[in-house]
């Protein structure tokens, strides 16, 4: 596991002294894991940094970091902000909704206001609220066997088989033609061909021919086409819970839709 953790705050407001209290803290708790701060600064020299070390012919395009890295060359080629812009900052900064999962602050700390007078009191207060998160950290993330249970739409999903409705048609296409088989030689049912079933597959499902129910030809037809508008109706959900599938599968699923009762009625209508 790779914790990462994530600080918001008002600018000016401590955040950096936090980081490096904390970055500390861990590092005295957890020798073993490394600790690494990604600040403005090692932002803006990583851009620096990588083109005076390579070849000046060689380009790099850092696509959405790129802006970002600029702005911090910019900043801090321009020099301290105007007061005025700290307090649009302030005015549009959003606090953390605990009601939204993805928003939920997980620890909330309020630095003691004589921080910035830099008395020895208010830095042993600081010391002591990092303390106290670090060892909600070690004991609540790091050292605890719980999972956190990713949200399902940050969930990737896994593409199904280009050419998966083709064998989907291939294996009912043979379904149909094995039960028109075993019916015009008097079978009781009607078992999936033996080549579409693997050797560890098991007991296969079979098709009660003795139940009064006429499979024709049409029906059989009828009942493939109403299957294939099913499983294009539900291939986004299909298609996450598994990606490939064999002939043997979709021959299964096919014989199963079959044997539900409530679809034969629509195969008659």
């Amino acid at each position: 596991r790779m914790p990462l953790i994530l600080l918001c705050g008002y600018p000016c407001s401590g955040k950096s002294a936090v980081v490096t209290l904390l970055a500390g803290c861990l590092h005295t708790h957890r020798p073993d894991c490394q600790i690494e701060v990604v600040s403005e600064e090692s932002i803006a020299s990583a851009h620096p940094a990588a083109t005076t070390t390579i070849d000046p012919r060689v380009a790099i395009y850092m696509d959405a970091n790129l802006e970002k890295q600029l702005r911090a060359e910019i900043k801090s080629q321009l020099g301290r902000y105007p007061e005025a812009v700290f307090s649009e900052v302030v005015t549009r900064f959003e606090r953390p909704n605990s009601s939204s999962r993805w928003d939920n602050p997980l620890y909330e700390i309020c630095l003691p206001q004589e921080l910035e007078q830099e008395r020895d009191n208010s830095r042993q207060d600081l010391r002591a609220l990092v303390d106290k998160l670090t060892d909600r950290i070690l004991s609540e993330l790091l050292s605890s066997g719980t999972r956190v249970r990713p949200n399902q739409s940050t969930v990737p999903t896994q593409a199904a088989d280009s050419n998966y409705l083709q064998i989907v048609d291939l294996a009912t296409t043979e379904v149909i033609s094995a039960i028109l088989a075993a019916q015009t030689n008097g079978a009781d049912f009607a078992s999936l061909p033996p080549h579409l079933a693997p050797p560890d597959s098991g007991a296969a499902p079979n098709l009660d021919l003795t139940d009064g129910f006429a499979w024709t030809a049409s029906t059989l037809t009828k009942a493939k086409r109403q299957y294939l508008s099913f499983l294009r109706a539900n291939a986004t959900q299909l298609a996450s819970t598994k990606k490939r599938t064999t002939p043997f599968e979709a021959a299964v699923l096919f014989m199963h839709f079959l044997n539900n009762e409530a679809q034969r009625t629509t195969f008659l209508s």
